[in-house]
């Protein structure tokens, strides 16, 4: 029955039709308090955007990443400056036999099994706020890897290495 006269309501409601908005006489005798209620959604999560001086800050590491590293096998080194997330695609992306822990370090630098011959030049060229391409030249090759760069407290930290 509660449904039924609701329904009804509703219906008679609805079948008024006509402008119902207020005039603006109807508008200067409104209280003052009154709140007006928006049925639009949300708006969509605002794009965080990352300052200029971050992304230098994030460039220099990645530049100092590759300028310290000496051994690409000296896998201390690498974990210090990758999130667990970037060590794991490390050791999924190692397809070779091998006993205990072995990680593909080379896809910062080149393609596996490649011959590169000598370096020529490395340069860091920022992508966005957080993806840093990164371009090898060698004497027989040209190798590129962009690397996504988040900072995980006070440090920056390389959470994905893809390859474009």
């Amino acid at each position: 029955m509660k449904k039924t006269v609701f329904i009804f309501s509703m219906v008679a409601l609805m079948s008024c039709g006509g402008n119902n908005t207020p005039t603006k006489q109807e508008n200067a005798n409104a209280p003052e308090d009154t709140t007006i209620v928006s049925l639009e959604a949300e708006p969509e999560a605002a794009t965080v955007t990352v300052s200029q001086q971050e992304i230098d800050a994030k460039k220099a590491f990645v530049e100092k990443f590759y300028a310290d590293w000496d051994d690409l096998l000296d896998y201390d080194y690498v974990k210090k400056f990758i999130t667990p997330k970037a060590l794991q695609q490390l050791k999924d992306e190692y397809g070779y036999d091998c006993e205990g822990e072995c990680l593909a370090t080379w896809i910062f630098f080149y393609e596996a099994g490649g011959d590169t011959g000598g370096e020529i030049s490395r340069t860091v060229k920022e992508q966005d706020g957080n993806h840093f391409l990164v371009e090898n030249k060698y004497d027989n090759e040209d190798y590129s890897v962009v690397l996504t760069v988040i900072k995980e407290g006070d440090e920056y930290k390389i959470d994905e290495i893809n390859r474009p």
